[in-house]
């Protein structure tokens, strides 16, 4: 035989490879999605379509549609408190492909099990929510962002938030106090000395639903103030929003 490698130690290595490389093609990937289910996500009139949670639904699929085996996602919705009424009813895993040595009939059927479950749990999340929200507290359901992403390591780190991005809470209120450049710093100096600036670095942020719902008609130097302080406010947590992904739909979703 010489140096020659037998022909079966030649096909072990060549299946080892192929396993190693069916596994290196799993993405690897964390997508957190925050809803906004205050008020202003709700239908003008009893009985009456509600378009802003619709279109929520809608665009949810581009996030649904980019899973990928072995990616992770966890939802929640912005309620009156998120600290305290957060249940992240949906929070799934995807399984990594088995490659070589799995069933891929059987993979693909666990596959789109897992993703009508997140489906479900999305639909179920605004089923379930509560008869009146009165607050948007943006900002604390960011720290529910650091949360979540400290406790699911990933490569890659996606925060999607579907909301008017309109801060209600008992500090800020962005529609009767817009964060003008002046009051944006204000603002952001206080939540450092809050220490509640979440740890969002190397986090790819999607915004949809920018300026939509009831403050649809709020004014267009308000709408800018608005956008210009997130883009900050990301910006000094260490997260990348980019003004093209930030508005009151979801254009592209291709992290």
């Amino acid at each position: 035989m010489g140096t020659r490698m037998p022909i079966l130690c030649r096909l072990s290595i060549l299946v080892l490879l192929a396993c190693v490389a069916a596994g290196a093609a799993d993405s690897n990937k964390l997508v957190f999605v925050l809803f906004d289910l205050s008020d202003s996500t709700r239908p003008a009139a009893a009985g009456s379509k509600n378009s802003v949670r619709d279109q929520y639904l809608k665009e949810f699929r581009f996030i649904l549609d980019s899973l990928k085996a072995g990616d992770a996602i966890v939802a929640d919705g912005i309620r009156d408190n998120p600290l305290t009424q957060a249940n992240f009813p949906v929070n799934e895993q995807l399984k990594p492909s088995a490659g070589w040595f799995g069933n891929p009939l059987r993979e693909k059927a666990e596959f789109k099990q897992a993703k009508d479950k997140i489906q479900s749990g999305v639909e179920n999340l605004f089923r379930n929510a509560p008869n009146q929200v009165r607050f948007t507290k943006i900002l604390d359901a960011m720290q529910l962002a650091d949360r979540v992403f400290a406790s699911i390591k990933r490569d890659r780190k996606v925060l999607v938030i579907f909301s008017d991005m309109v801060e209600e809470s008992d500090r800020y209120n962005f529609i009767t106090q817009p964060p003008s450049s002046a009051r944006a710093q204000q603002v952001l100096k206080q939540e450092q000395a809050r220490r509640a600036l979440p740890r969002l670095k190397g986090v790819e942020v999607y915004v949809s639903g920018a300026g939509a719902g009831s403050y649809g008609n709020a004014g267009t130097d308000t709408i800018q103030a608005i956008k210009d302080f997130w883009l900050k406010y990301f910006g000094l947590c260490g997260a990348n929003l980019p003004p093209e992904r930030y508005g009151s739909a979801l254009l592209t979703f291709n992290p």
